[in-house]
């Protein structure tokens, strides 16, 4: 159930974590990370009484914004930063592309990897798993250095 608290101005709907975790489908202890690492900006604490936190429509709406990131390959600090970039006015569209450039040759970078990775195991399967510890410890060393 949504809590609302009127304004002078306009009807602003306020939730508490579970109501946000259950609209954004990520969990409390997500959210309480968020709001950590400064995700989430507009958290209010009304009553005193008790140790409730508050959220608005803006958090949902940063929530869903940090899953599609995250979604992409972001981290959460790069999540950040995106975000503070664009409340600030900083990512003009030169920015915005070398970010874009750089992060898909991360992407390319981590599929070689996973190549590199699918390719050992294919090779291990193959040879029906028949590599024995003393020959794997070996091969590795030779591979990936000592």
């Amino acid at each position: 159930m949504d809590y609302s608290q009127r304004s002078s101005e306009k009807s602003i709907i306020f939730m508490r974590i579970g109501e946000v975790s259950e609209k954004t489908g990520v969990s409390r202890d997500a959210i309480r990370l968020y709001e950590k690492l400064g995700l989430l900006n507009e958290v209010t604490r009304p009553n005193p009484y008790n140790n409730y936190k508050e959220y608005g429509k803006e958090s949902v709406a940063r929530i869903n914004m940090i899953k599609e990131m995250q979604r992409i390959g972001l981290k959460l600090r790069e999540c950040k930063g995106v975000m503070d970039a664009l409340v600030n006015d900083e990512l003009d569209a030169e920015s915005r592309k070398q970010f874009i450039r750089d992060k898909i040759d991360e992407v390319r970078q981590r599929i070689a990897s996973l190549n590199q990775i699918q390719s050992f195991l294919q090779e291990h399967l193959d040879n029906d798993c028949a590599y024995n510890s003393d020959s794997m410890i070996a091969r590795l060393k030779g591979e990936f250095g000592d």
